[in-house]
């Protein structure tokens, strides 16, 4: 822990975020290193969370940023591989079950938005907004004109769900960034996204001094994701957090 509070050191920032990270780092140098540590690193769209956890893994091609039409999208677990020099990526994915009954709540959503069309909310108006990403990332342009049905019915769909978890392995931190693109990001400009589907990716790097054994860094996705098993993953990593890093 001490090696990763000593890579704060060249990380550049403002003075008081550094400070209150460095502070956070520091008390947990006697944590009981047997358990891991989780350390979760939440901010708005292009705030440069990605690009923290980069530089304090010495990693600058690891998780992808510094894209506004990109953002982090799932729970990315960042963690040192004991096991071998790869880098791999592990991605669960929601079950099938979890999945109908989010497309539900993505189409009440859309639903509510046409029937209510002059008297959205603010908020009302972002979930709908998230309702249609996701939709189009799964089934793209032509599903938001579907019913529930036909969506469910999709055949690629189920393929993906009933894998579980796929490891990938790649050789270097920017091959593994370029292939878990579409299971973490939302981003309009590429064909392929699976990370409406996704439930956590856990990303493990070879074993280097700025990311020790035992510790996890927790890369948030943004708040605006309101569904009942969304909500239900957030608390899950938040009952693990030791510490919440809010940049």
């Amino acid at each position: 822990m001490s090696q990763v509070y000593n890579k704060l050191e060249g990380v550049s920032c403002s003075n008081s975020f550094l400070e209150d990270l460095k502070e956070k780092i520091s008390s947990l140098k006697d944590y009981n290193h047997e358990e891991k540590i989780y350390i979760g690193f939440f901010g708005k769209t292009g705030a440069g969370k990605s690009s923290l956890i980069n530089a304090i893994v010495e990693e600058s091609q690891l998780l992808p940023s510094g894209s506004m039409h990109a953002c982090t999208s799932v729970f990315v677990h960042v963690q040192a591989n004991t096991e071998s020099s790869k880098y791999k990526a592990d991605i669960e994915f929601i079950s099938a079950e979890d999945w109908k009954s989010e497309l539900h709540f993505l189409q009440d959503s859309l639903k509510n938005e046409n029937d209510q069309q002059n008297t959205m909310a603010e908020k009302d108006d972002e979930i709908a907004e998230m309702a249609r990403e996701k939709i189009t990332a799964i089934y793209g342009e032509e599903g938001l004109k579907k019913d529930y049905s036909e969506l469910v019915g999709a055949r690629e769909v189920p393929v993906i769900l009933g894998t579980g978890t796929k490891t990938l392995t790649f050789d270097t931190a920017k091959e593994l960034s370029e292939g878990i693109g579409c299971y973490i990001r939302s981003d309009k400009k590429s064909e392929q996204q699976f990370w409406p589907l996704v439930k956590r990716v856990t990303i493990s790097l070879p074993k280097s001094p700025a990311l020790l054994e035992g510790i996890v860094l927790v890369d948030l996705p943004g708040a605006g994701d309101v569904s009942k098993y969304r909500s239900d993953m957030w608390k899950e990593v938040m009952s693990v957090l030791q510490a919440l890093i809010v940049y």
